[in-house]
């Protein structure tokens, strides 16, 4: 019975990661050359990879840098974003 149910889970399991798979494709179809295209690659662990003519990046390129100014109105209690 355990080896049942265990085989069950790994099933559900392959289904659900299929089926993210499929919604993360699909919303990059339907969000071509959108602003959300950057935020859903981020979400789906997929932005630092490599795509069309997009070479492999570091991770730190999932944030955005803090502006310059904003660090400086803060008065240090802001402080950069690492790799920037």
């Amino acid at each position: 019975m355990y080896v049942g149910c265990h085989s069950f889970s790994v099933i559900f399991l392959f289904k659900k990661l299929a089926v993210l798979r499929f919604n993360a494709a699909e919303r990059g179809r339907e969000m071509f050359q959108e602003t959300s295209r950057r935020t859903d690659l981020i979400r789906f662990g997929k932005y630092t990879g490599t795509w069309w003519e997009k070479p492999a990046s570091a991770k730190y390129r999932e944030l955005f840098p803090i502006p310059f100014e904003q660090i400086q109105a803060s008065k240090g209690s802001l402080k950069q974003n690492p790799g920037y």
